[in-house]
C-alpha cells in the first residue's frame, strides 16, 4: 500500500499491492509524522484511518498545540478536523468534538510543501533523493537509492529507508502531457507488512507501481519526444511473502518488434524506464520474464492484448 503524491497534471494511476486504491485526505500529503522525531533515514508512515470523518492525526494535533493553548483551550480535549476546501497543507481548522463552535485555526510551520522540480532530472543518487523529496514533500536524507533507470530525460527509482520501508519515485521534465509525470509513492505499510499480504506463487510482476506505457507518437509541443515510453517500479515477493532476493533481472520483450530490454532487480526491487523512439503503433503486448542469477525462470507474465 502506498500514499501517492504527484505534482504533474498527467500521471499513472497507482494501485496498492493488493489492487486497491489507497485512501487520501486533505492532510495526507504530510506523510511522515514529525520528521525531527526520527533518525536520518528512518521513516514513520502516515496512517489516516479515521473512525469517523474529520478525525485528526498525531502530526496535526502536535502542530496545533501552541494555537490551542493560545486560544485558551485544552490540547488534550477531543479535537476533530473541520472538513473544508479552504484547508491547505499549512492551514487547518480544528474544532472540539463536543462543541463545534469552539474552533482553532492551525498554521503548520514544519510542513514541506510538495512542488515540481525543474529539468534537468537528476540521475545520480543524491540528486534523485533531493528531487524525489521535493515532489513528495518529504526529506529523504539517510535513505538509499536501491535501483534506478534513466531514459528519455526522466528517471524511475526505488528508495529504501533504514527501517524497512520502500518508496517509489517517477520523474520527468515538468509540463509534458504524456509519460510518467512527477509522482512519488510513499509507503503506508512496511516491507514486512506488505509481504504478509502476498498470495499465490510469488514473484509477481506487479509491485507498488505497475509497468505502464504511454504512446507519444501523437505528440504536442509539451511532449518533445516521439515513440513509446514504458515505465514502472516495484518490489517482488516470493511465495513465502519474503522479498525475492533470488530475482536478478526482468526481461521485457515487446510483441510488435521483438525488442528485448533487461531490467536489473536489486534486493527484490526493480525500476524500469524504457523509451522506444521508433515504436509508432498503438501500445501492444509485452512479455516479462523474471529470472534468477543463473538465468533460471522464476516467473513470467504476458500483458493483455
Amino acid at each position: 500500500m502506498a500514499l501517492t503524491v504527484g505534482c504533474a497534471p498527467v500521471a499513472s494511476e497507482t494501485l496498492a499491492s493488493d489492487g486497491s486504491r489507497p485512501g487520501r485526505s486533505a492532510i495526507s500529503k504530510s506523510a511522515a509524522a514529525d520528521p525531527a522525531a526520527d533518525p536520518a533515514g528512518a521513516y514513520t508512515p502516515f496512517v489516516y484511518e479515521p473512525e469517523f470523518p474529520g478525525e485528526i492525526n498525531s502530526h496535526l494535533a502536535t502542530g496545533c498545540r501552541d494555537e490551542i493553548l493560545a486560544a485558551g483551550h485544552d490540547p488534550a480535549a477531543d479535537w476533530v478536523l473541520v472538513l473544508s476546501n479552504r484547508n491547505t497543507l499549512r492551514r487547518q481548522v480544528i474544532a472540539r468534538r463536543d462543541d463545534e463552535a469552539v474552533r482553532v485555526e492551525c498554521r503548520l510551520q514544519d510542513v514541506i510543501l510538495p512542488r515540481n522540480v525543474p529539468e534537468p532530472i537528476a540521475t545520480d543518487d543524491s540528486g534523485i533523493l533531493l528531487q524525489c523529496g521535493s515532489v513528495a514533500g518529504h526529506d529523504f536524507t539517510g535513505w538509499s537509492v536501491l535501483t534506478s533507470m534513466a531514459a528519455a530525460q526522466g528517471v524511475e527509482a526505488v528508495l529504501a529507508s533504514t527501517n524497512g520501508y520502500t518508496a517509489y519515485c517517477s520523474l520527468q521534465p515538468p509540463g509534458w502531457d504524456s509519460g510518467s509525470g512527477q509522482v512519488v509513492d510513499l509507503p503506508v505499510l512496511s516491507d514486512v507488512q506488505l509481504g504478509r499480504r502476498q498470495s499465490g506463487d510469488g514473484h509477481d510482476l506487479v509491485g507498488e507501481r505497475s509497468f505502464n506505457g504511454s504512446s507519444l507518437s501523437i505528440k504536442t509541443a509539451h511532449t518533445p519526444i516521439a515513440g513509446q515510453l514504458w515505465h514502472g517500479s516495484g518490489t517482488l515477493y516470493d511465495e513465502r511473502g519474503q522479498i525475492a532476493t533470488d530475482a536478478r533481472r526482468i526481461v521485457f520483450t515487446f510483441a510488435d518488434t521483438g525488442e528485448r530490454f533487461v531490467v536489473p532487480v536489486v534486493r527484490g526491487r526493480w525500476a524500469a524506464r524504457i523509451h522506444r523512439p521508433d515504436a509508432t503503433r498503438a501500445l501492444g503486448q509485452y512479455r516479462a520474464v523474471i529470472a534468477d542469477r543463473a538465468g533460471g525462470l522464476l516467473s513470467e507474465y504476458t500483458s493483455p492484448p
